[in-house]
C-alpha cells in the first residue's frame, strides 16, 4: 500500500510568512496569476506554489521543496 502524505493547505498568511513575503505582497502575486481551472475555480500555479479561492479567502500549498527546513 502506497504511503500517503499529508496535504495541508495554508492561509494565505500563514504561506506568506513560511515564504517571507508581506501578505498583502503575496495576495497580490496570487492574484496576478489567478486563472479559472477545469472544474470552475479560480487557482494560481506558480513556482510550485498552488492558490485556490475557497469562497472570499485563498488556500495555499507549497511543494516540498518551500516546505524543508519547516517543523
Amino acid at each position: 500500500m502506497p504511503v500517503r502524505t499529508q496535504t495541508r493547505w495554508l492561509s494565505v498568511r500563514e504561506a506568506a510568512s513560511v515564504l517571507g513575503f508581506a501578505t498583502v505582497s503575496f495576495r497580490r502575486v496570487i492574484e496576478r496569476h489567478a486563472r479559472r481551472a477545469h472544474d470552475g475555480s479560480i487557482e494560481a500555479r506558480f513556482e510550485g506554489i498552488v492558490a485556490r479561492k475557497c469562497g472570499r479567502s485563498w488556500r495555499v500549498h507549497l511543494s516540498a521543496a518551500w516546505m524543508t527546513g519547516r517543523a
